[in-house]
């Protein structure tokens, strides 16, 4: 009975280090959220592109080339902020 013990605290280790990432990249993405701000470029989860116009508790406003769409979604949906040096490369 007594090899069961450290295989069973093995296992317990090897879940609680399996969680610790996705708990840092769940911190960091709710950081990129709170740091929201006009004129950032977003991509959203559907993987629609735009531009930061407004921005409420829950949602966002984006305008969306070419048309300048202007479409509300939620912050939950943003997926990425663009990064200032990928802006650079697309002009």
């Amino acid at each position: 009975m007594q090899p069961r013990l450290p295989i069973a605290e093995l296992q317990l280790a090897l879940r609680e280090a399996g969680r610790m990432p996705q708990q840092r990249r769940q911190k960091k993405w709710q950081q990129m959220l709170n740091d929201l701000k006009n004129g950032d470029k977003v991509v959203t989860s559907g993987g629609i592109r735009g531009t930061v116009i407004a921005l409420r508790d829950d949602y966002i406003q984006l305008r969306v080339p070419p048309d300048n769409l202007r479409i509300e979604v939620t912050r939950a949906s943003v997926a990425s902020v663009v990064a200032p040096e990928d802006k650079n490369k697309a002009a």
